[in-house]
């Protein structure tokens, strides 16, 4: 039944309106108009954290009451091995026109039954030809030094451990009961940025942590769903990483057994989406800009490509593989998320982090040691690379990963900015063997016909489930 909702819904996206300020169209474009090179500043107005592993339900935030308050640079480290600095710089940024491709009708109420059902092995967005549109609307301005500094700034202010004193409040739906010791050290926490009059609004959010020290961090969440985005089969395929689902069988993955697993509430970006439509809900008449650095860019990078926003990212993996597996929106016809062009998404990055690069592998590498299954290399949108190989003679190290490492060592080392350049020709995981036990094509009504799909199993999988399908089209007169 849910399979021929999706069509229905999808043919209803224009003319579905609401008074309930959720379901009001998020940054439509005649709303926002822009002018290039237009400065503001920003200040950090609220936090939020979403529970995932221990308190799924939970949903709290909380407010800052000066805006004048405190920001640190910190990092993904410990407070005692990382250095943490005070921002006494303002967050200037300034805005510049950039074209996104997106659906017109970018409502989470809207887009989330579409999007299980596209993870679920349902192609419904080749459906929507006619929901799309290319929009030219303000966002950050990439070529800008300062303003790029304050994305970085307001991504190492999220690794901030000690907040500013005030009390945290629930969000709608808060089970205080389930909060045990430590709450607020397992989830996803997003850091609301806000400009003067409020007409623009950034949301930070927090990056992985290496702090597998502390029993009470997110380290050890953080390796599951690294390596539930990154590892071409969520971390299965070498005894070194942590297994994060039950997906291969030797070297042939089922992708929708992986893409069941991503959307579960616990993980990261079902937890993100909440926060997002929770904030969005809070500036309904906001432009909302992403950004974050590692897990927290790819987080941004989701959503960006989820609701079709500005998107600006630090020393991310890959985030290709975990676009096509989570089934977010793409346009007919685009192709892989590495080719997709006019995303909005800009990842920045130095050519020395091979977690950037997709260098971490192998029975030595670091990340492998460690657990992790940073095997992704492709990344959406366009990439702003920093050579610092070849400008400054660095090796490649997991240390050049760190934004503290960023900020200090590589963008205010940095006359200008580099030039932001698509990667479309990538490929992640050629030595596996993809392949969906639910894969379905289901097409808008017609007047005419329909088409079904027939599947038949080839090679038996687990629990009555299929390896391989082969899938026969036959048509069905409707009139």
């Amino acid at each position: 039944m849910k399979y021929l909702l999706a069509p229905l819904i999808l043919s209803h996206l224009a003319g579905a309106r609401s008074e309930d300020v959720r379901q009001r169209p998020l940054f439509p474009t005649d709303e926002h108009s822009f002018s290039e090179n237009t400065i503001d500043v920003f200040s950090l107005r609220h936090i939020f954290h979403h529970g995932t592993h221990l308190n799924p339900d939970l949903h709290k935030h909380f407010d800052i009451s000066d805006s004048r308050s405190t920001l640190w640079i910190n990092s993904e480290l410990d407070p005692e091995i990382g250095p943490k600095i005070e921002i006494t710089r303002p967050l200037i940024a300034s805005s510049s026109p950039v074209d996104i491709e997106r659906l017109q009708d970018r409502r989470p109420s809207v887009l989330e039954p579409l999007i299980t059902a596209a993870q679920e092995g349902v192609n419904v967005w080749e459906s929507a030809s006619n929901q799309w549109a290319l929009d030219t609307i303000s966002g950050p301005n990439v070529t800008d030094k300062d303003t790029i500094l304050t994305f970085a700034y307001m991504g190492a202010n999220a690794y901030e451990p000690e907040l500013n004193k005030g009390d945290w409040k629930d969000v709608g739906g808060g089970f205080n009961e389930t909060e045990g010791f430590g709450w607020e050290k397992e989830g996803v926490r997003g850091y609301v940025y806000a400009n003067e009059d409020e007409s623009t609004v950034v949301i930070s959010f927090k990056g992985g942590s290496a702090r597998f020290w502390n029993p009470w961090d997110t380290a050890w969440q953080d390796k599951e769903n690294v390596n539930m985005l990154f590892g071409c089969c969520c971390g299965q395929g070498s005894f070194l990483y942590h297994r994060a689902c039950n997906c291969a069988k030797g070297s042939t993955c089922d992708i929708s057994c992986v893409g069941s697993c991503l959307r579960k509430e616990e993980k990261y970006y079902a937890a993100a989406q909440q926060i997002y439509s929770n904030i969005t809900a809070l500036y309904p008449d906001s432009q909302i800009w992403l950004t974050g650095h590692s897990l927290g860019g790819t987080m941004s990078s989701l959503l960006g490509l989820t609701y079709g926003l500005p998107a600006i990212t630090f020393e991310t993996p890959g985030d290709a593989l975990p676009v096509s597996r989570l089934g977010l929106p793409a346009p007919p016809g685009s192709g892989t998320p590495q080719s997709r062009n006019n995303t909005g998404t800009f990842h920045f990055g130095v050519t020395s982090d091979p977690i950037f690069t997709g260098t971490c592998t192998g029975w030595t590498a670091t990340c492998a040691l460690a657990g992790y299954s940073f095997e992704s290399t492709c990344h959406t949108g366009r990439k702003c690379v920093y050579d610092v190989m070849k400008d400054f003679g660095w090796h490649s190290s997991i240390l050049s990963h760190g934004i503290t490492s960023v900020i200090y060592d590589v963008l205010l080392r940095y006359e200008t900015v580099p030039e932001c350049k698509a990667v479309p020709d990538c490929t992640d995981c050629s030595s596996w063997k993809e392949v969906s036990r639910n894969r379905t094509t289901t097409s808008m009504p017609s007047s005419s016909s329909t088409s079904t799909s027939t599947a038949t199993c080839r090679t038996p999988g687990w629990f009555g489930g299929c390896w391989d399908k082969t899938t026969s089209a036959t048509a069905i007169p409707t009139s």
